[in-house]
């Protein structure tokens, strides 16, 4: 444990890493906690879905730039190309602007076809489920995710992570306890949405000063118009992002397919929210590995291009030893404090704490994937793809029969068996695509 300890402090960047994400992780519990204790578990469960639902849906406008993003832009500003850069990042701003402008024009269609039904007597504007009024926060939440990316691809990692997993929650948090203690006004789901949607401007507006700073330092600048752009490079860009739009969404649906397998199959309704908590206490358990990963993203592109497999081993080793080390000790506490972390969220919680210890397991081996992932994401976009749908495919049809016959135990005991089987078959396509071992030793 002393060795460990020791590789932590003298590796500066991975510790600001996880000490992001555990705070990014304390954030998230935080704000929940405090919706859970003002809404009954069934609002909760709603509320959880529509947050997962928001994510998905602002990762299908962006069209798979955010991370091809991170593949060529940083490629482009580790070798100083800024023309290049220049060239992607006009290109990138051209994507999602369009496809922001096509989602708003189909969002006040569907809008006006819901008002319509209403004033027909057909169905009533307030009877469908939470998720549906919040489609309009996707642009919004598009525009915060793809400048986090531009800031990544140039080597912020730390202000990445702050922007991705902890401003959101820093801004909610704020505005319900100012809502609840100073203003003294009741938590209602469109009261949340109304914050979101405050943060997220303030969000854009801090990225986009920020971004506009890094540009100016290194001479970069934004035009309306990309100029001498060759039709095989554009075609390039467009293939790389449609292939990451479909790996993106599959694997966020993974984290939210569970949660709607109880949702339906499940005949509590409580029971949804009772998984949501368990959701939000595990997902530190993929979030800290993914924070701390992260460190991977920019680097890998250029060690790929120069064929440096040695170095590119030597830093998968790094990680995967502080990752590791790190998620086995959160997982402990986890098991540990499960029953009073449960508590949290109200009186009721504390008996899904078997089912909790169950999840965050599966959570824990399948995160031991996260660099590999990372690494083959950039090498076979198409093999990520392949492990992702087989992975939603087997937590789906498991995930169906065992929450039908078992319960919440049922649904965690799906999730444990799909990370695993991920996790292997991540090991061995990594292994067989390039000359380096995914765990160091195999």
């Amino acid at each position: 444990m002393k060795k460990i300890i020791n590789f932590i402090l003298l590796n500066k960047a991975f510790f600001q890493l996880f000490a992001i994400s555990l705070l990014a992780y304390f954030l998230s519990c935080f704000f929940n906690t405090i919706v859970s204790r003002f809404i009954d578990p069934d609002a909760y469960g709603d509320f959880s879905i529509t947050f997962r639902s928001l994510t998905v849906l602002s990762l299908l406008l962006l069209a798979g730039t955010n991370t091809s993003s991170v593949k060529y832009l940083s490629s482009y500003f580790d070798a100083g190309d800024f023309k290049g850069f220049q060239h992607f990042l006009n290109w990138n701003v051209k994507i999602v602007r369009r496809g922001s402008i096509i989602f708003i024009l189909l969002f006040v269609l569907f809008y006006l076809t819901l008002i319509l039904l209403h004033l027909l007597t057909i169905k009533n504007f307030t009877s469908y489920h939470y998720s549906v009024y919040a489609f309009f926060l996707a642009p919004f939440s598009a525009v915060c995710i793809i400048m986090a990316s531009i800031l990544l691809s140039m080597k912020r990692n730390n202000t990445y992570l702050f922007f991705n997993q902890i401003s959101t929650n820093i801004l909610l948090s704020v505005f319900l306890l100012t809502a609840v203690f100073l203003l003294e006004t009741s938590i209602h789901y469109f009261g949340i949405l109304i914050f979101l949607f405050s943060a997220l401007c303030i969000i854009i507006v801090a990225e986009s000063i920020l971004i506009k700073t890094v540009l100016k330092h290194n001479s970069i600048r934004l035009k309306p118009r990309v100029e001498n752009l060759k039709e095989s490079e554009k075609k390039l860009w467009e293939k790389d992002s449609r292939n990451y739009t479909s790996v993106q969404i599959v694997y966020r649906l993974i984290f939210i397919i569970d949660l709607l397998i109880v949702e339906w199959v499940h005949p509590g309704e409580h029971n949804v929210g009772y998984y949501a908590a368990m959701l939000v206490i595990g997902e530190i358990l993929w979030g800290a590995p993914r924070s701390i990963t992260s460190f991977l993203a920019p680097r890998i592109s250029p060690l790929l291009k120069q064929k440096d497999y040695n170095a590119l081993q030597e830093l998968l080793n790094r990680v995967n030893m502080i990752s590791f080390s790190i998620s086995g000790l959160l997982l402990s506490l986890i098991v540990i404090f499960s029953e009073s972390l449960l508590s949290l969220f109200g009186p009721d919680y504390p008996q899904a704490q078997i089912p909790l210890i169950v999840l965050c397991l599966g959570y824990f081996l399948g995160s031991s994937s996260s660099s590999n992932a990372r690494i083959l994401m950039f090498v076979d976009s198409r093999m990520i793809l392949r492990i992702n749908v087989f992975e939603l495919t087997l937590l789906i049809i498991s995930g169906i029969i065992l929450t039908y016959f078992f319960g919440l135990i049922g649904m965690s005991f799906s999730v444990l068996i799909s990370s695993t089987i991920k996790a292997v078959v991540m090991a061995f396509k990594l292994k067989a695509a390039l000359p380096i071992k995914p765990y160091g030793f195999v």
